[in-house]
């Protein structure tokens, strides 16, 4: 490096780099979530992060749209359990916009879910009962 050139922390005009930082996010986007057992229930954590470039937040006319670089947050947390055929399950997660040139427009949602997929069995059939005939008299 000469000593005429200020050091940067991301040279982008190196391809490589260039590529990695393209080709990275989708590479770690595409696994599967790891589920972590406890004990008959399964705990699955996962994590969604986003940014994108919105050119009018508000929506407003052409002479008072405002734009901005958009992160968004979303972790979600799933409890789950399964008896038999049954299935139940509570997730919880949130949904968190940073609008980098507009933070009065940050936004948070939160989301709770529970759900149960619960299968009905038949009851067990009972023998049939057989009848006895009754004894009328007296031996």
């Amino acid at each position: 490096m000469s000593a005429n050139m200020i050091p940067t922390p991301v040279m982008l005009r190196q391809p490589t780099l260039l590529a990695a930082l393209v080709i990275l996010p989708t590479v770690a986007l595409a696994g599967e979530p790891a589920d972590i057992r406890l004990g008959e229930m399964t705990f699955t954590p996962t994590l969604r992060l986003t940014e994108t470039y919105d050119d009018n937040v508000r929506e407003a006319v052409a002479e008072d749209a405002e734009s901005s670089w958009v992160t968004t947050v979303e972790p979600t947390l799933e409890l789950a359990a399964q008896d038999r055929l049954n299935i139940y399950s509570l997730r919880y997660g949130l949904e968190s916009d940073i609008f980098h040139s507009s933070h009065r427009d940050d936004n948070t949602d939160h989301h709770l879910d529970a759900d149960a997929h619960r299968i009905q069995q038949p009851p067990p059939s009972r023998p049939e009962r057989r009848l006895r005939p009754r004894r009328t008299g007296r031996r």
